[in-house]
């Protein structure tokens, strides 16, 4: 990861297993800032790689925050200078990929299914939580200042 990812740049890369980033790398969550409730998955994604507070923090401030913040959170895997994201990733991939490839979809299934044990389908949630917020007066408030570029008045 090389830049700023932000909202659904964020829940992208919740959808990895591994996340090396470079040092000038910044991430965060902005669904709040623009009155948009999620729905690429950030709040079943987010839950489940962070402790709850730091998720919550992140969710609540809609800040950016560096790479290596969030490596010390544990989110981030690595993280390396900027010309060597892409190499180290690949080092990473390449190691991966000398592994038992049914062992290592076995794991990823196990930890899916551990997961989802509660049987609380939280991607469904936050999807119906999306469908009732879209008419609201904070999404089209938000969608307006970003489109502006101003701070949003709620």
């Amino acid at each position: 990861m090389n830049g700023t990812a932000v909202a659904g740049g964020l829940e992208l890369l919740l959808c990895c297993d591994v996340l090396v980033a470079s040092e000038d790398a910044k991430l965060g969550d902005g669904h709040a800032k623009y009155g948009v409730v999620p729905a690429g998955g950030a709040t079943v994604r987010l839950f489940r790689k962070l402790p709850v507070n730091r998720a919550m923090q992140l969710f609540f401030s809609a800040s950016l925050y560096s790479a290596r913040e969030l490596s010390a959170w544990g989110l981030i895997n690595e993280v390396v200078p900027a010309p060597q994201v892409l190499t180290r990733a690949k080092d990473i991939a390449s190691q991966f990929c000398r592994q038992s490839p049914e062992v290592l979809a076995r794991v990823k299934g196990l930890a899916h299914a551990y997961f989802n044990a509660n049987g609380y389908d939280g991607f469904q949630a936050e999807l119906e939580a999306f469908a009732e917020h879209v008419s609201g007066k904070d999404l089209a408030e938000g969608l307006a200042a970003f489109r502006d570029k101003r701070r949003p008045q709620y």
